[in-house]
Order: structure tokens, then C-alpha cells, then sequence
């Protein structure tokens, strides 16, 4: 009699394994959210919002109607017709025209010194520094990042997005900062999803790494290809 009831347990624990496995974790929604916005770049007449409303609808139908095994199972092709198609309808749900043409400006012919003044104005000047990155930025992806002096921060993001019963906690992320000798930047990230059957803690010690592309005492320009291609923009707040 105890035969089957050990193969009994075998079976459960196995099956699971396997349910555990399939689940969208939220590193997988980020990459899904993170992939639709860097394709839907190409609709050069969308708004940053309307690229996130519409990463953020794509981002739920592919969790919604494909299990996480079924969608990487797939092979490119067959995952960019469903990236297009869900792209579009996502579009034509929310009012998006992905089709309108953006209006061609007519070439403005500058003096050679106003061309010369802007170059310099584009081109970093320094280095990003420990002393210069701590205080509040406000970002273009509607964020605020605090950077301490203790070596630790907070990204707090202005707007919640709730997915099928769990959101990040008070919105917010923090860990600690690193800055290399190159001007890299470096965040840990830790957070807490609140969830009908009870919080969640997470964290990510490897985190995401940062380029800086410009860094002034008042702005900064950063990339990240951790989280697929990203580029972030973000004021020093008073």
C-alpha cells in the first residue's frame, strides 16, 4: 500500500515543478514590456505614452493567452507575427493609428556657427561622479530616483499598473548604487509584489548596469541593454 502512495507524492511534486516553471514571473513581464517598447519605436508618429499603453496591453495578452513554456517554445518568426498582430489590435483598442505619416520638415539651413554652438552643447563634458549623481532625478518614464549618499536608492514610479491580482508595493524599487571608474552605473534592485494570498519579497542581486550617454550637473542621458535596449532621460530636481 505504500507504493502507490509514494508515487502518488512523486506525481504532485513533479506536476509541481512543472506549474512553478510555467509561471510569468515578473522579470518575464519586464522583458516582454521592455522587447514591445523597443519595437514599437519604429511608429515614429506614437507619443512615449502611447508606446507604453500599448507595451503595457501587449505585455498582458501574451501572458494572458500563452503559457510561459508555450511562448519560448516558439521559434522568431512565429513570435513577431504574434508580436505584430497583438501590436495592432492593442493599437486599435486603445485609438492608436499606427499608420499616419509623420509630417516632413523642410531642412533648415543653420550658420555655421549656431551648428558649431549646438555640438558643443551635445557633447558631454565630464565623466558621471559619486558627488555629482546623489540627490533626485525625475525621469522621462515618469520616475523619481533618489541616489544617497550611503550608497543606496529608490526608484519610485509615479503611476501603478496592476496585472491580474499583484502590483509592486507603494510603486517602488530600491538596492544599492554603484559607480565604476568608467562612469557605469550599477543598481541592485529589490521590491515587495502585494498579492491576494500575501506579500512577496524579491530580489535581484546581479541587477541592471547603466551607460551614461550624457552627464551634467542638472541632466543625464542613460542606456541599458540588461532589460533589452533602453534609453532613459532625467532632470535633477530642486
Amino acid at each position: 500500500m505504500k507504493k502507490p502512495i509514494l508515487t502518488l507524492l512523486l506525481c504532485s511534486f513533479s506536476l509541481g515543478l512543472i506549474s512553478q516553471s510555467d509561471v510569468w514571473t515578473k522579470a518575464d513581464r519586464t522583458n516582454l514590456y521592455d522587447d514591445c517598447m523597443s519595437y514599437v519605436t519604429k511608429y515614429k508618429n506614437t507619443s512615449n505614452d502611447q508606446r507604453e499603453s500599448i507595451s503595457l496591453c501587449y505585455m498582458g495578452e501574451v501572458t494572458k493567452k500563452y503559457t510561459k513554456v508555450d511562448f519560448q517554445a516558439m521559434i522568431d518568426i512565429e513570435i513577431k507575427r504574434i508580436k505584430e498582430a497583438v501590436i495592432n489590435q492593442c493599437a486599435k483598442n486603445l485609438g492608436i493609428d499606427l499608420n499616419v505619416e509623420p509630417k516632413k520638415e523642410e531642412p533648415v539651413v543653420e550658420k555655421k556657427e549656431v551648428v558649431l554652438e549646438k555640438k558643443e552643447m551635445d557633447t558631454p563634458k565630464t565623466i558621471a561622479t559619486k558627488d555629482g549623481i546623489i540627490g533626485k532625478w525625475k525621469t522621462d518614464e515618469n520616475s523619481i530616483f533618489e541616489f544617497r549618499i550611503d550608497g543606496t536608492y529608490t526608484k519610485t514610479y509615479l503611476y501603478s499598473y496592476d496585472n491580474r491580482g499583484w502590483h509592486v508595493k507603494d510603486n517602488l524599487y530600491s538596492g544599492d548604487w554603484f559607480l565604476d571608474e568608467g562612469g557605469s552605473l550599477k543598481l541592485t534592485l529589490n521590491w515587495i509584489e502585494e498579492r491576494v494570498l500575501g506579500d512577496k519579497n524579491y530580489t535581484d542581486s546581479n541587477g541592471v548596469k547603466y551607460n551614461f550617454i550624457t552627464f551634467s550637473k542638472d541632466f543625464i542621458k542613460i542606456e541599458t541593454t540588461d532589460i533589452g535596449y533602453k534609453i532613459i532621460q532625467a532632470n535633477r530636481m530642486k
